[in-house]
């Protein structure tokens, strides 16, 4: 009976642990995600409202996901409210509520795509308040290829060379007009943030240079190029959207402005077809400015963070109890023994 009761306990011990991953996983993995759209020589206004009674007072930053663990900070509230490096960043509050904050981009870029987050330092780390992928997809040059991937699939960028070409050749992220970040290089050494992820290989034969990158994230969300060593010859560039799977229309929060409204046609790249960039809106024809934003469903709330503690400490308890389960029956049963024997000697 007893091992019928220890192997009942430790099913439903199982059970209960599984259970509590799955949700401990997906509360963690929820977190908010604003796309949006916007064109190259435009601007993009993106309003962010927090609770003031969390974050009051504390300083906040927007930053760009450059790595898996790296969000390098663009602009914050505690220095001057623009990005002195190129200062086509700026940063307002709103002084009579402190919690709304607006981030203005302005002379935007096809390298400007990529993810951003607006986060906030508690004093130890950084609270992530929302994250947004910026797409500069209109008006984009006509001949520039453009790959269109979702979250955690897998992308093969491949770079054409001549017979003249022979110096060594690298894949590159770009990151700003003189910052390149690069990836993958023909010699075989790929960057340590990349490689988990990527694979590069050359093809000699056909003179091509492919990299793989696996596993896609959307901070790999970005424009991409292959150029000869030294960095002076371009050989191949590709804007490469990484989106989600759903999205939910909000105009709240974003203003779009921009002085080219040319809509690119579908790129591809050889060997490979792909979606074309997002549609221009027909409020955006014509050249009048509108609001528009495309948002993911996905939202992270405080109170989860609560409920993820919650469950950890159910579960450790839970855990106390089926360690000790056995022990404290054996322990109630030689109680009631001794209980019974002091009776019968009565």
């Amino acid at each position: 009976m007893k091992s019928v009761k220890l192997h009942l306990f430790q099913v439903v011990g199982s059970m209960a642990f599984h259970i509590f991953f799955f949700t401990w996983i997906q509360c963690s993995s929820d977190i908010r995600v604003r796309e949006v759209q916007a064109a190259v020589m435009g601007s993009v206004t993106i309003t962010f409202n927090y609770d003031s009674y969390w974050y009051k007072n504390l300083i906040s930053s927007w930053c760009r996901q450059v790595s898996m663990t790296e969000c390098e900070n663009i602009v914050d509230t505690s220095v001057a409210n623009r990005d002195e490096h190129n200062r086509r960043v700026f940063l307002s509050q709103n002084t009579e509520r402190l919690s709304i904050v607006n981030v203005t981009m302005v002379n935007l870029q096809c390298w400007d795509t990529g993810l951003y987050k607006w986060r906030i330092w508690t004093g130890t780390d950084y609270d992530i308040i929302e994250n947004v992928l910026l797409q500069v997809v209109f008006g984009l040059p006509p001949k520039l290829h453009v790959a269109i991937y979702k979250l955690y699939d897998t992308v093969e960028m491949n770079c054409e060379y001549n017979q003249r070409q022979k110096w060594s050749k690298a894949w590159f992220k770009k990151l700003g007009h003189d910052k390149l970040q690069w990836l993958v290089h023909s010699d075989g050494n790929v960057n340590m943030d990349y490689s988990a992820r990527s694979i590069v290989y050359v093809d000699e034969t056909n003179r091509v240079l492919e990299m793989k990158i696996i596993n896609l994230e959307l901070w790999d969300s970005g424009f991409y190029q292959c150029r000869e060593a030294g960095g002076e010859t371009i050989l191949k560039e590709i804007l490469l959207l990484v989106t989600l799977d759903t999205y939910e229309d909000s105009s709240d929060h974003t203003t779009f402005s921009t002085s080219i409204y040319t809509s690119t046609s579908p790129n591809t790249i050889p060997g490979k077809t792909y979606a074309s960039p997002v549609d221009v809106k027909a409020n955006i024809s014509n050249g009048k400015s509108s609001n528009f934003t495309e948002d993911s469903i996905i939202v992270h709330h405080r109170t989860w963070d609560i409920l993820r503690w919650v469950l950890l400490l159910c579960m450790g308890l839970c855990v106390i109890l089926f360690t000790f389960y056995q022990k404290f029956l054996d322990s109630i049963s030689h109680i009631h023994q001794i209980c019974t024997r002091s009776t019968n000697m009565i």
